[in-house]
Protein backbone atom coordinates (compact mmCIF):
# COMPACT_ATOMS: atom_id res chain seq x y z
CA UNK A 1 0.00 0.00 0.00
CA UNK A 2 1.21 3.71 0.59
CA UNK A 3 4.24 4.58 1.53
CA UNK A 4 5.33 7.22 4.02
CA UNK A 5 8.28 9.49 4.03
CA UNK A 6 9.10 12.32 6.05
CA UNK A 7 5.12 12.04 7.27
CA UNK A 8 3.92 12.36 3.74
CA UNK A 9 1.56 9.60 2.53
CA UNK A 10 2.78 8.44 -1.36
CA UNK A 11 1.50 5.80 -3.23
CA UNK A 12 3.95 3.05 -4.63
CA UNK A 13 5.15 3.36 -8.26
CA UNK A 14 2.52 -0.31 -8.82
CA UNK A 15 -0.44 1.33 -7.56
CA UNK A 16 0.15 4.52 -9.62
CA UNK A 17 0.52 2.15 -12.54
CA UNK A 18 -2.85 0.65 -11.76
CA UNK A 19 -4.44 3.92 -11.00
CA UNK A 20 -3.58 4.78 -13.94
CA UNK A 21 -4.33 1.95 -16.11
CA UNK A 22 -8.11 2.19 -14.09
CA UNK A 23 -8.69 5.88 -15.04
CA UNK A 24 -7.69 4.83 -18.83
CA UNK A 25 -9.82 2.16 -19.01
CA UNK A 26 -12.92 4.31 -17.14
CA UNK A 27 -12.65 7.20 -18.89
CA UNK A 28 -12.96 4.81 -22.49
CA UNK A 29 -16.29 3.72 -20.60
CA UNK A 30 -17.26 7.11 -20.07
CA UNK A 31 -16.58 8.32 -23.75
CA UNK A 32 -18.17 5.21 -25.00
CA UNK A 33 -21.52 5.72 -22.82
CA UNK A 34 -25.36 5.98 -24.41
CA UNK A 35 -25.87 9.61 -24.74
CA UNK A 36 -29.13 8.98 -22.72
CA UNK A 37 -27.66 8.19 -19.68
CA UNK A 38 -26.94 10.34 -17.32
CA UNK A 39 -23.87 10.87 -15.71
CA UNK A 40 -25.17 9.79 -12.39
CA UNK A 41 -25.97 6.19 -13.58
CA UNK A 42 -22.92 5.79 -15.50
CA UNK A 43 -21.08 6.58 -12.31
CA UNK A 44 -23.87 4.53 -10.32
CA UNK A 45 -23.06 1.08 -12.89
CA UNK A 46 -19.38 1.82 -12.37
CA UNK A 47 -19.16 1.54 -8.83
CA UNK A 48 -21.34 -1.47 -8.74
CA UNK A 49 -19.26 -3.49 -11.63
CA UNK A 50 -15.93 -1.87 -9.74
CA UNK A 51 -16.91 -2.59 -6.21
CA UNK A 52 -19.52 -4.95 -5.97
CA UNK A 53 -17.66 -6.87 -3.36
CA UNK A 54 -17.64 -3.89 -1.22
CA UNK A 55 -20.82 -2.23 -1.65
CA UNK A 56 -24.47 -2.84 -2.67
CA UNK A 57 -26.20 -1.09 -5.65
CA UNK A 58 -27.97 1.21 -3.07
CA UNK A 59 -24.84 2.01 -1.59
CA UNK A 60 -23.01 2.19 -5.20
CA UNK A 61 -25.77 4.69 -6.51
CA UNK A 62 -25.73 6.96 -3.23
CA UNK A 63 -21.83 7.20 -4.05
CA UNK A 64 -22.54 8.18 -7.32
CA UNK A 65 -24.73 10.90 -6.39
CA UNK A 66 -22.82 12.48 -3.84
CA UNK A 67 -19.94 12.41 -6.47
CA UNK A 68 -21.64 14.10 -8.71
CA UNK A 69 -23.05 16.67 -6.20
CA UNK A 70 -19.36 17.28 -4.83
CA UNK A 71 -17.94 17.99 -8.92
CA UNK A 72 -21.31 20.19 -9.50
CA UNK A 73 -20.25 22.35 -6.17
CA UNK A 74 -16.61 22.36 -6.98
CA UNK A 75 -17.42 23.48 -10.33
CA UNK A 76 -19.93 26.11 -8.94
CA UNK A 77 -17.22 27.25 -6.83
CA UNK A 78 -14.46 27.47 -9.46
CA UNK A 79 -17.14 29.66 -11.50
CA UNK A 80 -17.77 32.04 -8.65
CA UNK A 81 -14.01 32.87 -8.11
CA UNK A 82 -13.26 33.14 -11.40
CA UNK A 83 -15.75 35.61 -11.68
CA UNK A 84 -14.54 37.21 -8.61
CA UNK A 85 -10.89 37.08 -9.98
CA UNK A 86 -12.09 39.22 -12.81
CA UNK A 87 -13.74 41.81 -10.82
Amino acid sequence: MAEKIQGTEYITEEEARLVKEMFQKNLKSYKEKNVSMTDEEWLGELFSRELADSISEEEARKEARETVEAIELYNESFKSVNEAAEK
